[in-house]
């Protein structure tokens, strides 16, 4: 049996900033500025106000940051938590598609909470969050997600746990053995369930802040000296067997130490489930090459992964009528009736308002999904749509999207992701605090630890 724990604690103990390409560090960045928008925003949402009574209730104020809000915990699992829940709050954090994991939401908690533990410089920061990246994505890619979904289970929720502990181990400095036993730990934390679609309700939120808080707790019960299993990733009753239909196992350390993980990631542009961003991306061309109307348009046809139809589109008696903003985020019905009439899918479009919306409902109605091979051959290396737009007129438009904005082919900027940041942090962050914040992302690896930014954020 290969070996699979041990060689991702090997990579994850010997990772080297010195080592790591001038794109890798730079896509770090990017991804951390990306995470803390998200995060910060997303600490106004319903869901994240309840988690930060909940933190209050269990524990006194103390140093340990929650993102966005004058407010601090003395645990430091506790601010992991609420920051990773909050950041997941959106659907507009990052993604890696080919394991079908948002990685971001779950690692930079777990890892900023380590850096207030420690006062870790920026550089050893950038290592652990890019050992994260590798550990969590690899296990995506070796779940195989279409396999793991058909058991109802959430990747995030079930990787991100090991991303954060591979990134806390770097801040904290554990031994090879020490990782090898919080990875150990990190399998009997894995969790998440696909259930929340029934109705709408926050779960899958909480997948993240879950992920990041037992990531963390897991490394300092190995530093402790708490044992794990040593094979819990590749073992007959571990983590790939638990959580797929068919693992691949061989997949998981494949070229393992040639390429970063983390410069495959996508950043979201659409507040809702990626798998709807290819389709919405297609039909806002198509309407506003085309000066299209909706009352121009008689039918629209949606080609959508195989993978996708019982996270966007099915069932429909669910998806053709969402009840509320998390129902609309994967019901790829809504985002395409909202994309067209709105020309965007940001968070104002999924309000509480445009879901009652009589003209949306009646724009729904018209939107029709089918399968089609040709777009599941390219999965998971990329997440495809087709998109066909009918008019009353009796003329027909076409367009294949292979590479949704915000791709590793189609990439944001890091100009691009700064007009997110502040757009995300417009509301209760002045210029001033956002240019710190944005300045000293962008200067990471200079800082001896990140004081500055913890205090600015």
């Amino acid at each position: 049996m290969e070996k699979v724990t041990s060689k991702l604690a090997d990579f994850t103990t010997n990772l080297n900033y010195q080592n790591l390409p001038e794109e890798t560090i730079l896509q770090c960045k990017k991804c951390l500025l990306d995470f803390l928008g998200v995060a910060a925003c997303g600490m106004g949402n319903i869901s994240s106000k309840a988690v930060i009574k909940c933190v209050e209730s269990m524990a006194p104020s103390g140093v340990f940051s929650l993102i966005g809000v004058r407010k601090k915990t003395s645990v430091a699992q506790y601010a992991a938590l609420a920051n990773g829940t909050a950041a997941h709050s959106l659907e507009l954090d990052d993604v890696h598609e080919e394991a079908s994991i948002h990685p971001g939401v779950g690692i930079f908690p777990a890892a900023l909470a380590a850096a207030q533990l420690t006062n870790c410089s920026g550089k050893n920061f950038i290592a652990g969050v890019i050992a994260g990246y590798e550990i969590g994505v690899r296990l995506g890619i070796g779940l195989r997600p279409e396999k793991s979904y058909k058991r109802g289970f959430h990747p995030t929720g079930l990787c991100d746990v090991f991303g954060a502990a591979a990134a806390v181990s770097k801040i904290l400095n554990l031994s090879h053995g020490e990782l090898i036993n919080a990875f150990g730990l990190a399998g009997s934390m894995a969790s998440g369930l696909h259930e929340y679609q029934a109705d709408g309700s926050w779960s899958k939120r909480l997948h993240a802040g879950i992920a990041a808080q037992n990531g963390l707790l897991a490394c300092l019960l190995a530093r402790e000296g708490f044992k794990g299993p040593a094979t819990v990733i590749e073992g007959r009753e571990g983590f790939l067997q638990a959580f797929s239909e068919a693992p691949a196992i061989e997949e998981v350390c494949r070229d393992l130490g040639t390429s970063y993980a983390i410069n495959r990631i996508s950043h979201k542009v659409h507040a809702c489930c990626r798998y709807m961003h290819a389709p919405i991306d297609g039909l806002i061309k198509i309407v506003k090459e085309n000066n299209l109307c909706p009352a121009d348009i008689n039918k629209v046809q949606l080609g959508i992964l195989d993978v996708a139809f019982p996270i966007i589109v099915e069932p429909i008696s669910i998806k053709l009528y969402p009840k509320n903003s998390v129902s609309a985020q994967f019901s790829i019905f809504y985002g395409a009736a909202i994309s067209i009439l709105k020309m965007k899918a940001s968070l104002g479009e999924f309000s509480e308002e445009n879901i009652s919306s009589s003209e949306v409902k009646e724009l729904m109605q018209r939107i029709q999904c089918i399968r089609d091979q040709r777009l599941d051959d390219l999965f998971p290396k990329t997440w495809p749509a087709t998109v066909k737009i009918e008019t009353f007129r009796g003329d027909s438009f076409d367009m294949f999207v292979d590479n949704p904005r915000g791709s590793p082919n189609n990439p944001f900027t890091w100009e691009e992701l700064i007009d997110k940041f502040k757009f995300l942090t417009q509301g209760f962050n002045s210029y001033q605090q956002q240019s710190v914040i944005i300045n000293t992302v962008d200067q990471l690896e200079k800082q001896i630890d990140l004081s500055i930014l913890f205090e600015a954020i």
